[in-house]
């Protein structure tokens, strides 16, 4: 996404690029989460939002918990699954100054989403 870039309307810094705000949500059965950021001097700009819904924690190196612990935290009883939701805003500035009137006919968003499947092998190592 690209900020608008304004006429010049004879006004010093009238003709600045003005950075747009892009919000994005994701919602999943109480897991949100939410980010924005701005685009910056023509520059494609590029943000993350983020929804874990299991147990972080769990991933990697894990010692001090059972088996049963770490299953259940990855699994969290199924928590991932069923419907999400996302939502996408752009907050467009023009600009408009003293005598200055500019016009901001759009953005292009381009997004992905991922998802993760977790499979994993627990491995018990006695010391």
């Amino acid at each position: 996404m690209k900020p608008v870039r304004l006429l010049d309307c004879g006004a010093p810094g009238a003709d600045d690029t003005q950075p747009d705000t892009i919000t994005g949500m994701l919602m999943h059965s109480g897991f949100n989460g939410s980010a924005d950021g701005q685009n910056q001097d023509g520059a494609p700009a590029s943000h993350e939002t983020l929804v874990e819904w299991y147990d972080a924690s769990m991933i990697g190196d894990v010692s001090n918990v059972t088996k049963a612990d770490i299953m259940a935290g990855l699994d969290s009883n199924g928590a991932g699954l069923g419907d999400y939701s996302i939502e996408i805003s752009v907050d467009a500035s023009a600009g408009n100054g003293f005598l200055c009137t500019h016009t901001d006919n759009g953005e292009n968003v381009d997004y992905s989403i991922e998802l993760l499947i977790l499979d994993y092998t627990i491995t018990e190592v006695k010391e």
